[in-house]
């Protein structure tokens, strides 16, 4: 690694074409199935230093095989802190830029939604936010909606988001209202409702429930799913919490508690409940939300940041 390092150091320092041929021979050395740790640190840092776009991808694309390769317990053995899955929304977001610079806008936004869809693996810390930011950056270029701080103007517009992704559940019929309404009533400094795009396609609102932060809502318009939106929204509102974060959910819908559960969630028992989350619960139970199927409470505990060599 630490010639990798080296290679790197010119780079920064402007010296491209050295960097270049530090790494094409490190590349020579190390071979097409030497160790998946140096061959995706190099392939990563190699795609940044190629003057022609087809050589960038092609490195990138050499980055990605090894991450696929890679096993925590080998990264762990450069670093302590390092795991495969930190990897990822990095990695992604290169392939998407590399695809939009060549004019492959499909294959460009779904690396833009692979990437959101593994946000979850950062903390919050820098590298994170420089990970997000040129996610929103990628977005902002494709014509994909960009996470922002909702406008309270725009909460009717939200509420028709909550009542369109409602009709995912033909089957299921909903108290009057939404969701959104009644969390406006109380809505205050300490709640926060994201809003993805402009106009919105989706939002989610978040605010403290005792000593945990609580997402009370998550709605992502039914024409708009499978775009990584969800993921996105839920990623900028929860994934810097320093705090745990909680939700009740339906048990037995795909895009409900299996959904939280790919993402970090886990079951929280009713006997860690505080007051205030009980309070909620009996709410919800009150309004016949339980009547429409089985619900559980879901937490996820603060994350840690983890580095990962790759930016």
């Amino acid at each position: 690694m630490a010639a990798i390092h080296e290679g790197l150091r010119l780079h920064l320092g402007g010296d491209r074409p050295g960097a270049r041929t530090l790494f094409a021979g490190l590349w020579a050395e190390i071979g097409d199935d030497g160790d998946p740790l140096h061959r995706c640190a190099l392939a990563h840092y190699m795609a940044d230093v190629q003057d022609d776009v087809a050589d960038e991808l092609a490195w990138d694309l050499r980055a990605l095989r090894a991450a696929d390769s890679l096993t925590d317990e080998r990264a762990q053995e450069h670093h302590s802190s390092l795991a495969v899955k930190g990897f990822y929304p990095s990695l992604h977001l290169n392939l998407g830029e590399d695809y939009r610079k060549l004019g492959d806008l499909a294959n460009a936004r779904a690396q833009l939604a692979l990437a959101r869809a593994t946000l979850d693996a950062l903390g919050s810390d820098d590298y994170a936010a420089g990970i997000r930011a040129g996610l929103d950056g990628l977005a902002e270029r494709l014509g994909e909606p960009v996470i922002r701080v909702a406008d309270p103007a725009e909460f009717a517009a939200l509420r028709e988001v909550e009542l369109d992704s409602d009709k995912m559940f033909p089957e299921m019929e909903f108290p009057p209202g939404s969701v959104l309404d009644e969390v406006l009533n109380e809505l205050d400094a300490s709640h926060t409702v994201l809003a993805a795009g402009n106009p919105p396609i989706g939002f989610i609102v978040t605010g403290p429930v005792g000593d945990h932060l609580h997402v009370h809502q998550l709605s992502v318009r039914r024409d708009q799913g499978r775009r990584g939106v969800g993921s996105a929204l839920l990623a900028a509102a929860v994934d810097g919490a320093e705090v745990p974060v909680t939700l009740t959910t339906f048990t037995h819908v795909p895009w409900n508690a299996p959904w939280y559960l790919a993402r970090g969630f886990e079951l929280f028992e009713a006997a860690e409940w505080g007051p205030e989350l009980r309070e909620l619960v009996a709410e919800e139970k009150a309004a016949g939300l339980e009547n429409l199927g089985p619900r559980v409470v879901l937490r996820r505990f603060p994350k840690i940041s983890r580095a990962t060599g790759t930016s």
